[in-house]
């Protein structure tokens, strides 16, 4: 599962650089755009628009990559019972509906921002249990 793990949030990470690389194009593009006269905009306007697409499809790539490292990880927790099972299972339920929900937009069907926010939710949840309460320590000794 490490290995999974590792290998998903690789990917991850280079679809971020990428997305990173046409943020800082789109602003190099705005600079340029607003040096120009009329008569080039329109090339500025459908290379902007290129650029625009790029950076969704890179941001709901990333957002699909991270639920399926979640998944992996929550699926871990699971079966390792280092945390209780319910959290762990609403880990899963959280990473999958952002995994559909970063499909949905890939295929133009908008959805509601609250499939995001709802994972936030929990991971800020998980981040507090693991404060308070920490990693169940009967079964830290079993991992070992």
């Amino acid at each position: 599962m490490a290995i999974a793990y590792l290998a998903i949030a690789g990917i991850n990470f280079t679809i971020i650089v990428v997305s990173n690389i046409i943020h800082v194009n789109l602003l190099s593009l705005s600079e340029e755009f607003a040096l120009t006269t009329s008569a080039t905009n329109e090339y500025y306007t459908t290379l902007a628009k290129m650029l625009y697409d790029a950076y969704y499809w890179t941001h709901f790539l990333m957002l699909m990559m991270y639920s399926l490292g979640g998944l992996v990880l929550y699926y871990f927790l699971f079966r390792s019972k280092l945390i209780p099972g319910w959290l762990s299972i609403w880990g899963i339920l959280a990473s999958i509906v952002v995994f559909f929900g970063g499909a949905l937009q890939l295929a133009d069907i908008k959805v509601s921002g609250l499939l995001f926010v709802q994972n936030g939710i929990y991971v800020l949840t998980f981040i507090v249990w693991l404060l308070v309460k920490g990693f169940n320590p009967k079964y830290i000794k079993e991992l070992e």
